[in-house]
């Protein structure tokens, strides 16, 4: 891949042919010892020929089960955005009022009542 294009490198692509033409040839050879040089080349030609073709029904194949993942993953967003209770416009809603409790009255201490005057308070003092 060349880089910061996004394309493929033409020299690699060109090296993965010639690479793919030299194994089928080298199976054809295999297969056939004692084949002419035309008729190597005519079954080289269809071995690769079903090779890409092979490999352009599994890329086929492949890109099939994306669609259709692609389809599940649209339809259940259709789905969600017809749902109206989730789809509610949190913006044109009136907010509701905030209640706030009503303050608690403050604790009373009784007070003491004043003694008449002329009376002596005595102060205990503590055991010891």
């Amino acid at each position: 891949m060349l880089l910061g294009s996004g394309r493929d490198c033409p020299r690699c692509e060109d090296r993965q042919l010639d690479r793919r033409a030299q194994r089928s040839a080298a199976a054809v050879d295999a297969a056939m010892p004692g084949a002419s040089e035309a008729e190597r080349r005519v079954a080289t030609a269809r071995q690769l020929h079903r090779d890409v073709t092979a490999r352009a029904w599994a890329r086929e194949r492949e890109w099939e089960g994306v669609r259709a993942w692609q389809a599940i993953v649209a339809a259940r967003a259709e789905a969600a955005a017809a749902r109206p209770e989730d789809n509610v416009d949190v913006s044109a809603v009136e907010p509701a009022p905030v209640v706030v409790p009503a303050p608690r009255p403050a604790a009373v201490a009784p007070t003491p009542e004043p003694e008449p005057p002329g009376t002596v308070t005595r102060i205990e003092k503590p055991h010891s």
